[in-house]
């Protein structure tokens, strides 16, 4: 094979004897060959370096905290009454309590179910090794507890994952309503009216026959009207806004 050989000044023609030594290739080739992969370097790297370039620069990514879920207020209690009815057919537990203190749907729910679960986990039963029925009453006074006025209340049976529990909203409601004087009466003082309704009402009741049940009951309203220096038509007032707000009876005279 032909190899390039010098003759003095530089690498030139071809050198087709084998006795000759192989020369080194001359040093324009060995430039033209860089500036080519210089040039094709060039055409393959800059688009993908204007890609890169054009890309938009991504801030850090930041993590968002996660809001805590704050625990209910579960409100303060004392057992009023507590019923036991144990039977063959089942063994039922009432749980009565009084609640105080800050009130919310969510308190009472939570309280009530841990009462349940409390109550429901009682064993020494006669017929049955755990409740069957359990019920809890919880009201904000023993008169509305003895009115069974109650602002919430859990029912639960064995055939049931879990109880019941409603929450009086009308109760909760007015618990954070001022009370509120109309025509000239605070509402301790038009309470203190409604027991007389009801003591009055309760009179007329067992004294008269129905048909005249009506005409006593209004002569009841002037009664009360004249003592408390109202109209009748106030009375009236006052005996809707205590069946609306669930005013609790007064104790039997």
């Amino acid at each position: 094979m032909g190899r390039i050989r010098s003759d003095g000044k530089g690498w030139v023609g071809l050198n087709d004897d084998p006795a000759d030594p192989a020369k080194p290739v001359p040093l324009s080739f060995i430039v033209a060959g860089m500036i080519v992969a210089i040039v094709l370097l060039w055409f393959f790297v800059k688009p993908h370096a204007d890609i890169l370039a054009a890309k938009p620069h991504r801030p850090p990514r930041t993590v968002k905290a996660v809001p805590s879920i704050q625990a209910p207020i579960v409100p303060d209690y004392r057992v009023l009454d507590e019923k036991v009815h144990d039977a063959p057919n089942k063994t039922m537990v009432v749980v009565t309590i009084i609640v105080t203190g800050r009130l919310s749907e969510a308190g009472l729910a939570a309280l009530l179910s841990k009462i349940h679960f409390q109550t429901t986990g009682k064993t020494g039963f006669r017929y049955h090794e755990t409740p069957t029925n359990v019920y809890i009453y919880a009201a904000t006074d023993i008169d509305r507890a003895a009115s069974y006025l109650w602002i919430a209340r859990s029912e639960w049976n064995v055939s049931e994952s879990r109880p019941t529990i409603s929450v009086n909203q009308n109760q909760l409601a007015q618990r954070d309503v001022p009370g509120e004087t109309k025509a000239g009466l605070s509402e301790q003082k038009r309470r203190e009216i409604w027991k007389e309704i009801v003591w009055g009402e309760d009179v007329i009741d067992a004294t008269l026959e129905a048909g005249n049940v009506i005409a006593r009951t209004e002569a009841l309203g002037r009664q009360l009207a004249g003592k408390y220096g109202v109209s009748p038509d106030t009375i009236k007032a006052i005996k809707i806004e205590a069946l609306q707000k669930e005013w609790p009876l007064p104790p039997e005279r």
